[in-house]
């Protein structure tokens, strides 16, 4: 079990530390570039915190449907297989 998440998280350690690395560098080139850092930095956490909510609140409906359909195949596929065998 532990094998398995550890080799999904390696999987996906990539894409999180690019998004991360992208993130913190948007975030230094707006402290640099004015004059007084914190409202710099906190405004653009801010922006990149609302464009991820307003992300997934977009994706999510769509995520949640795929997933129930995933979910219901794998549990019809095992009550029938249940019932089949008697």
């Amino acid at each position: 079990m532990f094998n398995n998440v550890m080799n999904r998280a390696k999987r996906f350690a990539p894409a999180v530390i690019g998004s991360s690395a992208f993130a913190l560098g948007s975030a230094a080139k707006v402290a640099l570039c004015e004059g007084v850092a914190d409202t710099a930095v906190t405004g653009a956490f801010t922006g990149m915190g609302d464009n991820i909510v307003a992300t997934m609140g977009t994706v999510a409906p769509y995520a949640i449907g795929v997933m129930a359909c995933i979910l219901g195949f794998k549990y019809g596929k095992k009550i029938f297989k249940v019932i089949a065998n008697g």
